[in-house]
């Protein structure tokens, strides 16, 4: 995927936690093929720069954020998560809502620097999240919506 081609999965993906589907399974499918797109848009970027600095938000920000998108995706909970550094690992507790609002916020960054015109800027962002904070919150969730959508 080129670089310009990065904002349209970010937006889908922004737009759907703003406004899922009313149907649970469709919501969890929209949810599970942005999840996708997201990762896809990843491969195809190269970045060069990754100074990063995270949003500054409000003190009560998460905690509404938690309220809003919680509500949005009732369904949505805590799930197991075993770290894959090795066969050691313990389990450990992921949360979905978290998940998202973390994903989002640091999105909402990306796609604020791309409608700015700084494409670049907003790509080793992208990649920067993706490698060392959200892309973990992504894959686990994507999980985990696999598990709801097909296993259980």
């Amino acid at each position: 995927m080129p670089s310009s081609d990065l904002a349209l999965p970010v937006r889908n993906f922004l737009e759907l936690i703003k406004a899922p589907p009313a149907s649970k399974t469709a919501r969890l499918q929209a949810l599970a093929a942005a999840l996708d797109h997201l990762a896809y848009a990843y491969h195809g970027l190269t970045g060069t720069d990754f100074d990063y600095d995270v949003t500054d938000h409000p003190p009560d920000w998460h905690q509404r954020a938690y309220r809003e998108i919680g509500a949005r995706f009732p369904e949505l909970g805590f799930y197991s998560v075993v770290e894959s550094k090795g066969i050691d690992e313990s389990p450990a507790l992921g949360d979905a809502i978290d998940d998202l609002i973390d994903i989002d916020a640091e999105l909402r960054d990306v796609l604020a620097l791309w409608d700015l015109g700084s494409h670049q800027v907003a790509a080793n962002q992208y990649l920067w999240g993706y490698r060392f904070h959200w892309g973990r919150h992504l894959l686990d969730l994507r999980k985990h919506l696999h598990a709801l959508l097909y296993e259980l």
